[in-house]
Protein backbone atom coordinates (compact mmCIF):
# COMPACT_ATOMS: atom_id res chain seq x y z
CA UNK A 1 0.00 0.00 0.00
CA UNK A 2 1.47 3.39 -0.95
CA UNK A 3 1.06 6.51 0.56
CA UNK A 4 -0.76 9.02 -1.21
CA UNK A 5 1.83 12.32 -2.19
CA UNK A 6 -0.67 14.77 -0.45
CA UNK A 7 -0.78 13.44 2.94
CA UNK A 8 3.01 13.27 2.67
CA UNK A 9 4.28 14.53 6.30
CA UNK A 10 8.14 15.39 5.24
CA UNK A 11 9.73 17.89 7.54
CA UNK A 12 8.92 21.17 10.01
CA UNK A 13 8.83 19.31 12.80
CA UNK A 14 10.22 22.66 14.60
CA UNK A 15 7.86 24.70 13.08
CA UNK A 16 4.33 22.42 14.11
CA UNK A 17 5.23 21.80 17.42
CA UNK A 18 5.56 25.71 17.97
CA UNK A 19 2.01 25.73 16.08
CA UNK A 20 0.46 22.85 17.92
CA UNK A 21 -1.24 24.80 20.80
CA UNK A 22 -2.83 26.99 18.71
CA UNK A 23 -3.85 24.38 16.13
CA UNK A 24 -5.40 22.51 19.47
CA UNK A 25 -7.35 25.42 19.92
CA UNK A 26 -5.89 28.47 21.44
CA UNK A 27 -6.45 31.85 19.27
CA UNK A 28 -4.42 34.18 18.39
CA UNK A 29 -1.76 35.67 14.78
CA UNK A 30 0.72 34.07 13.64
CA UNK A 31 3.17 35.39 10.71
CA UNK A 32 4.86 32.61 8.68
CA UNK A 33 7.32 34.06 6.48
CA UNK A 34 8.97 32.24 3.53
CA UNK A 35 11.14 33.30 1.06
CA UNK A 36 10.42 31.69 -2.38
CA UNK A 37 8.68 28.29 -3.57
CA UNK A 38 11.37 26.09 -2.00
CA UNK A 39 10.26 26.48 0.69
CA UNK A 40 7.04 24.75 -0.50
CA UNK A 41 4.54 27.34 1.32
CA UNK A 42 1.48 25.50 -0.31
CA UNK A 43 2.08 22.10 1.49
CA UNK A 44 2.74 24.01 4.65
CA UNK A 45 -0.19 25.45 4.17
CA UNK A 46 -2.19 22.03 3.29
CA UNK A 47 -0.83 20.56 6.41
CA UNK A 48 -1.87 23.13 8.36
CA UNK A 49 -4.93 22.94 7.62
CA UNK A 50 -5.10 19.41 8.21
CA UNK A 51 -4.01 19.66 11.51
CA UNK A 52 -6.41 22.58 12.69
CA UNK A 53 -8.39 20.93 15.48
CA UNK A 54 -7.25 17.16 14.16
CA UNK A 55 -8.17 14.00 14.97
CA UNK A 56 -11.75 15.31 16.34
CA UNK A 57 -12.10 18.49 14.05
CA UNK A 58 -16.19 19.04 14.08
CA UNK A 59 -16.16 22.51 15.95
CA UNK A 60 -12.95 23.58 13.81
CA UNK A 61 -13.79 25.62 10.70
CA UNK A 62 -10.68 27.09 8.55
CA UNK A 63 -11.11 29.68 5.63
CA UNK A 64 -8.31 30.37 3.09
CA UNK A 65 -7.94 34.04 1.70
CA UNK A 66 -5.95 33.99 -1.62
CA UNK A 67 -6.12 36.25 -4.08
CA UNK A 68 -5.16 33.89 -6.76
CA UNK A 69 -8.39 32.02 -5.98
CA UNK A 70 -11.61 32.29 -8.15
CA UNK A 71 -13.93 32.17 -4.94
CA UNK A 72 -11.66 34.74 -2.88
CA UNK A 73 -10.80 36.96 -5.54
CA UNK A 74 -13.09 40.10 -4.95
CA UNK A 75 -14.11 41.37 -1.68
CA UNK A 76 -17.53 39.77 -2.33
CA UNK A 77 -16.08 36.88 -3.20
CA UNK A 78 -14.45 36.45 -0.16
CA UNK A 79 -17.97 37.70 1.95
CA UNK A 80 -19.72 34.92 0.43
CA UNK A 81 -16.45 32.36 1.66
CA UNK A 82 -17.00 33.33 5.00
CA UNK A 83 -20.84 32.73 4.69
CA UNK A 84 -20.62 28.99 2.73
CA UNK A 85 -17.86 28.35 5.71
CA UNK A 86 -19.97 29.10 8.31
CA UNK A 87 -22.79 27.51 7.30
CA UNK A 88 -20.81 23.98 7.39
CA UNK A 89 -20.71 24.96 11.33
CA UNK A 90 -24.69 25.11 10.99
CA UNK A 91 -24.59 28.94 11.39
CA UNK A 92 -26.53 30.61 8.64
CA UNK A 93 -25.70 34.03 7.80
CA UNK A 94 -28.06 36.38 7.23
CA UNK A 95 -27.91 39.96 5.73
CA UNK A 96 -30.75 41.68 7.29
CA UNK A 97 -29.02 45.01 6.79
CA UNK A 98 -28.87 44.38 2.99
CA UNK A 99 -31.73 43.67 0.96
CA UNK A 100 -31.35 42.16 -2.95
CA UNK A 101 -32.29 44.78 -5.17
CA UNK A 102 -35.50 44.60 -7.00
CA UNK A 103 -36.28 47.97 -8.70
CA UNK A 104 -37.01 48.81 -11.80
CA UNK A 105 -34.47 51.31 -13.68
CA UNK A 106 -35.32 53.22 -16.34
CA UNK A 107 -38.53 51.16 -17.70
CA UNK A 108 -42.59 51.87 -17.51
CA UNK A 109 -41.65 55.81 -17.08
CA UNK A 110 -44.27 57.50 -19.61
CA UNK A 111 -44.30 61.74 -19.95
CA UNK A 112 -46.58 63.93 -22.42
CA UNK A 113 -43.48 65.77 -23.53
CA UNK A 114 -39.41 65.32 -23.40
CA UNK A 115 -38.48 63.26 -20.63
CA UNK A 116 -35.13 63.32 -19.41
CA UNK A 117 -33.95 60.58 -16.72
CA UNK A 118 -30.32 60.70 -14.76
CA UNK A 119 -29.27 57.93 -13.11
CA UNK A 120 -25.61 58.04 -11.48
CA UNK A 121 -24.05 56.22 -8.20
CA UNK A 122 -25.76 53.16 -8.78
CA UNK A 123 -24.07 49.75 -9.14
CA UNK A 124 -25.79 46.61 -9.04
CA UNK A 125 -23.82 43.26 -8.75
CA UNK A 126 -25.79 39.61 -8.61
CA UNK A 127 -28.54 41.75 -6.99
CA UNK A 128 -26.80 43.49 -4.35
CA UNK A 129 -26.21 46.84 -3.94
CA UNK A 130 -22.33 47.67 -3.87
CA UNK A 131 -22.19 50.50 -2.25
CA UNK A 132 -18.95 50.70 0.49
CA UNK A 133 -22.31 51.30 3.01
CA UNK A 134 -23.73 47.92 1.54
CA UNK A 135 -20.60 46.23 1.94
CA UNK A 136 -19.83 47.40 5.26
CA UNK A 137 -23.15 45.57 6.48
CA UNK A 138 -22.34 42.24 4.47
CA UNK A 139 -18.84 41.77 5.96
CA UNK A 140 -20.65 43.41 9.23
CA UNK A 141 -23.25 40.05 9.24
CA UNK A 142 -20.00 37.03 8.21
CA UNK A 143 -18.07 38.81 11.44
CA UNK A 144 -21.39 38.35 13.61
CA UNK A 145 -21.36 34.87 12.30
CA UNK A 146 -17.43 33.72 13.19
CA UNK A 147 -18.53 35.46 16.89
CA UNK A 148 -21.75 33.37 16.73
CA UNK A 149 -19.64 30.33 15.70
CA UNK A 150 -16.82 30.83 18.76
CA UNK A 151 -19.20 31.88 21.43
CA UNK A 152 -21.13 28.43 20.69
CA UNK A 153 -17.72 26.68 21.07
CA UNK A 154 -16.24 26.34 17.80
CA UNK A 155 -12.69 27.24 16.33
CA UNK A 156 -11.79 29.10 13.21
CA UNK A 157 -9.06 30.05 11.79
CA UNK A 158 -8.66 32.27 9.01
CA UNK A 159 -5.15 31.72 6.78
CA UNK A 160 -4.11 34.74 4.33
CA UNK A 161 -2.24 33.62 2.02
CA UNK A 162 0.90 35.87 0.12
CA UNK A 163 -0.78 38.33 -1.58
CA UNK A 164 0.43 41.76 -2.95
CA UNK A 165 0.40 45.31 -0.48
CA UNK A 166 -2.86 46.51 -2.35
CA UNK A 167 -4.64 43.15 -1.61
CA UNK A 168 -3.48 42.89 1.81
CA UNK A 169 -4.12 46.47 2.76
CA UNK A 170 -7.75 45.65 1.46
CA UNK A 171 -8.24 42.62 3.97
CA UNK A 172 -7.18 44.37 7.09
CA UNK A 173 -9.05 47.47 6.35
CA UNK A 174 -12.35 45.41 5.41
CA UNK A 175 -11.89 42.42 6.96
CA UNK A 176 -9.82 42.42 9.70
CA UNK A 177 -10.50 45.68 11.16
CA UNK A 178 -14.14 45.83 10.03
CA UNK A 179 -14.86 43.52 12.73
CA UNK A 180 -12.66 39.82 12.51
CA UNK A 181 -10.31 40.77 15.01
CA UNK A 182 -13.26 41.82 17.17
CA UNK A 183 -15.50 38.53 16.45
CA UNK A 184 -13.35 35.42 17.83
CA UNK A 185 -12.49 36.09 21.46
CA UNK A 186 -9.51 33.21 22.24
CA UNK A 187 -11.06 30.84 19.51
CA UNK A 188 -10.06 32.72 16.24
CA UNK A 189 -6.69 32.03 14.81
CA UNK A 190 -5.36 33.96 12.12
CA UNK A 191 -2.83 32.97 9.89
CA UNK A 192 -0.81 35.72 7.08
CA UNK A 193 1.97 34.33 5.26
CA UNK A 194 4.66 37.10 3.73
CA UNK A 195 6.43 36.16 0.89
CA UNK A 196 7.32 37.26 -2.52
CA UNK A 197 4.56 38.44 -3.68
CA UNK A 198 3.98 41.18 -1.04
CA UNK A 199 7.69 41.79 -1.70
CA UNK A 200 8.77 39.54 1.64
CA UNK A 201 7.49 42.38 4.26
CA UNK A 202 3.83 42.31 5.68
CA UNK A 203 1.18 45.63 5.02
CA UNK A 204 2.04 47.88 7.98
CA UNK A 205 -1.67 47.22 8.67
CA UNK A 206 -0.96 43.56 9.51
CA UNK A 207 -1.70 42.65 12.74
CA UNK A 208 0.93 42.02 15.40
CA UNK A 209 1.84 38.14 15.80
CA UNK A 210 1.72 36.04 18.78
CA UNK A 211 4.11 33.75 17.15
CA UNK A 212 6.59 34.37 13.69
CA UNK A 213 7.76 31.58 11.45
CA UNK A 214 10.26 31.22 9.23
CA UNK A 215 9.95 28.36 6.54
CA UNK A 216 13.20 27.13 5.50
CA UNK A 217 14.39 26.57 1.76
CA UNK A 218 16.24 23.79 1.99
CA UNK A 219 17.11 20.78 4.40
CA UNK A 220 20.92 20.10 3.30
CA UNK A 221 22.83 22.04 6.02
CA UNK A 222 20.52 21.52 9.30
CA UNK A 223 21.42 18.41 11.17
CA UNK A 224 17.83 18.69 13.01
CA UNK A 225 16.05 18.95 9.79
CA UNK A 226 17.63 16.49 8.02
CA UNK A 227 17.34 14.09 10.50
CA UNK A 228 13.84 14.65 10.60
CA UNK A 229 13.60 14.31 7.00
CA UNK A 230 15.27 11.03 7.19
CA UNK A 231 12.60 9.58 9.86
CA UNK A 232 9.58 10.67 7.68
CA UNK A 233 11.13 9.00 5.01
CA UNK A 234 12.17 5.82 6.63
CA UNK A 235 8.68 5.55 7.93
CA UNK A 236 7.20 6.34 4.77
CA UNK A 237 8.74 3.32 3.00
CA UNK A 238 8.18 1.31 6.15
CA UNK A 239 4.54 1.98 5.93
CA UNK A 240 5.18 1.21 2.32
CA UNK A 241 6.27 -2.69 3.19
CA UNK A 242 9.56 -2.13 2.54
CA UNK A 243 13.44 -3.64 3.76
CA UNK A 244 15.02 -1.88 6.23
CA UNK A 245 18.11 -1.77 3.80
CA UNK A 246 15.85 0.01 1.17
CA UNK A 247 14.20 1.86 3.09
CA UNK A 248 17.66 3.50 4.02
CA UNK A 249 18.58 4.04 0.75
CA UNK A 250 15.95 5.72 -0.30
CA UNK A 251 15.75 8.24 2.30
CA UNK A 252 19.73 8.99 1.95
CA UNK A 253 19.15 9.47 -2.17
CA UNK A 254 15.98 11.43 -1.63
CA UNK A 255 18.03 14.01 0.81
CA UNK A 256 21.32 13.67 -1.16
CA UNK A 257 19.44 14.84 -4.51
CA UNK A 258 16.47 16.99 -3.53
CA UNK A 259 18.11 18.28 0.11
CA UNK A 260 18.75 21.90 -1.78
CA UNK A 261 15.05 22.47 -1.88
CA UNK A 262 12.35 21.45 0.75
CA UNK A 263 9.72 21.53 -2.64
CA UNK A 264 12.37 19.44 -4.43
CA UNK A 265 12.11 16.88 -1.76
CA UNK A 266 8.18 16.78 -1.68
CA UNK A 267 7.94 16.61 -5.50
CA UNK A 268 10.69 14.05 -5.84
CA UNK A 269 9.59 11.53 -3.22
CA UNK A 270 5.89 11.91 -5.08
CA UNK A 271 7.36 11.10 -8.25
CA UNK A 272 9.35 8.29 -6.71
CA UNK A 273 6.52 6.63 -5.25
CA UNK A 274 4.45 7.15 -8.11
CA UNK A 275 7.14 5.32 -10.12
CA UNK A 276 7.31 2.37 -7.15
CA UNK A 277 3.39 2.18 -7.27
CA UNK A 278 3.15 1.60 -11.48
CA UNK A 279 6.21 -1.08 -11.25
CA UNK A 280 3.94 -2.93 -8.77
CA UNK A 281 1.11 -2.42 -10.63
CA UNK A 282 2.49 -3.81 -13.57
CA UNK A 283 4.19 -6.46 -11.36
CA UNK A 284 0.64 -7.61 -10.41
CA UNK A 285 -1.29 -7.52 -13.75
Amino acid sequence: MFPVASVFRVDWAAEFNRLRPFLEGRGGVIQINFTSEDAAPSKFNYILKEDFGAPDNGNYLSLRVDDAWSTTYTVDDQIDAFARKLAEGGVVVDFPEVTPYSGKVLSENSAGGDLTISVTGLTIVNGFDQSPYARGKRIEAVCDGVRHFVNGGGHFMVVVNDMTQDEQARFWKQFWYGGLERAGEQRLLLVYFVGPKCGNRPHADAPPPNLCLTLPTAIEGDEFRENCVYDDILDLFEKAGYMPDQVAVAADGIISSHGHSVLAVQEGLAKLFLRLQAKSNRAQT
